[in-house]
């Protein structure tokens, strides 16, 4: 029996996508220790990490900087990111 080694470069990619191909998005955290850890870096008093309401999501990987998943939201109208940001 004999093997055959073969590689595939994947080239119609955009750049946007090859960049972030290792990231993952989810929804919730099951891993305590993955909770422990991101308590360190952030508040979460107030954030239930093992489920999360509608426009939170955790991202891994590529995108994110840290080693630990990151809790992001998305603001489903524009209104709600200025009310936000103005504090």
């Amino acid at each position: 029996m004999e093997l055959i080694k073969r590689r595939e470069w994947v080239t119609d990619l955009s750049t946007g996508i090859r960049n972030n191909i290792n990231t993952v998005f989810f929804s919730q955290l099951a891993v305590e220790s993955d909770i422990a850890e991101i308590s360190k870096v952030v508040a979460t008093e107030n954030v239930d990490l093992a489920s999360l309401d509608r426009g939170y999501f955790y991202v891994s990987g590529l995108l994110n900087p840290l080693r630990k998943p990151l809790l992001l939201y998305t603001f489903p109208e524009l209104e709600n990111v200025v009310k936000v940001n103005a504090g």
